[in-house]
């Protein structure tokens, strides 16, 4: 039964992705806002719905391994392996004014969470406070800033904005509550093998709730709408920490998980932190320094991911 539920899931997220991806680059069409602001800010939002809802679940439980490992595993899966498929395919050219918003927000939230880890051991509900605040920050900047990018914006409201907001707000469902059958399926099956809440929130079910932003990467690139694969990547990695991981720590504060050592030092902060800082990096800054992307950062980024998925299990 578990593996039925889990394929019903995958189809629900397949399916609704695609739906959502239409319907957001739709809008990008109305309103002629550039579709990496688009990726950015609709999309992030609504592909990092599974998992706000999973982060948030597992908190309420107690399962603060999983929540952790959620959204720092989402931003890795993101970053190291649906991203790169989108820089394997091709090489993109990209506004660097487009992506140096996300990426100063993105960096601001990262550091913030990852001192605050390093130096108390845990997350409390202040600090879930802080990361939710640089959210709405980030959202009112985008919003006063649409000319962000050096494409020309002129918006000018149509009757199809509407429908277009209603299929996106149907998909949104439909992807939570498939990538919920999912993980949920997923994590028994992984469990069953005997696997560890910590490793199965940063792989498993970070993975599952990823889903939607692969989706996504692969609609978008076949539509040609390269512009719009890298932002939603960028948004969504940003939202994990601001959105993701602030519900579940204002919900339940949790210490930072311990159960895997290497040397006798914490993995999660020797090993999970850095290498999310060192994936991001290698997209973000090649972007900013020569506004393009190379298909060697792709698999660079595919070998990273392999690697740490092998480390997490053994």
């Amino acid at each position: 039964m578990e593996y039925f539920l889990f394929v019903v899931g995958l189809i629900f997220i397949i399916k609704a992705g695609d739906s959502f991806v239409d319907s957001s680059i739709n809008i990008a069409k109305i309103y002629k806002v550039p579709d990496v602001l688009i990726g950015a800010t609709i999309v992030s939002v609504g592909t990092t719905l599974p998992e706000t809802l999973v982060s948030a679940t597992a908190a309420i439980e107690g399962l603060s391994e999983i929540s952790y490992g959620n959204a720092l595993g989402s931003i890795f899966c993101n970053t190291a392996l649906i991203l790169a498929i989108s820089l394997i395919v091709k090489n993109v050219e990209i506004n660097r004014k487009s992506i140096l918003s996300i990426a100063i927000f993105f960096y601001v939230a990262f550091f913030y969470y990852t001192i605050v880890s390093f130096v108390k051991h845990r997350l409390d509900r202040i600090d879930g406070i802080v990361l939710f605040s640089i959210f709405i920050i980030y959202i009112i900047y985008m919003i006063r800033n649409k000319d962000v990018s050096n494409e020309k914006s002129d918006y000018e409201y149509t009757g199809k904005t509407l429908s277009n907001v209603l299929v996106m707000i149907i998909s949104g469902m439909f992807l939570a509550i498939g990538s919920k059958l999912l993980v949920e399926n997923g994590t028994i099956i992984a469990k069953n093998l005997g696997v560890p809440n910590s490793v199965i929130g940063i792989t498993i079910v970070a993975l599952g709730t990823s889903l939607p932003e692969l989706t996504t990467c692969i609609n978008s690139i076949v539509k040609g709408h390269s512009g719009l694969s890298i932002g939603n990547i960028i948004g969504a990695d940003l939202f994990n920490l601001v959105i993701v991981s602030a519900v579940s720590i204002i919900i339940r504060p949790f210490s930072i998980p311990s159960e895997k050592l290497v040397f006798g030092l914490n993995s999660s902060l020797v090993v999970d932190i850095p290498i999310i800082f060192i994936a991001m990096s290698l997209v973000i800054f090649p972007i900013l320094i020569m506004q393009k992307t190379y298909k060697k950062q792709g698999i660079l980024l595919i070998v990273m991911y392999i690697l740490f998925c092998i480390y997490q299990y053994f």
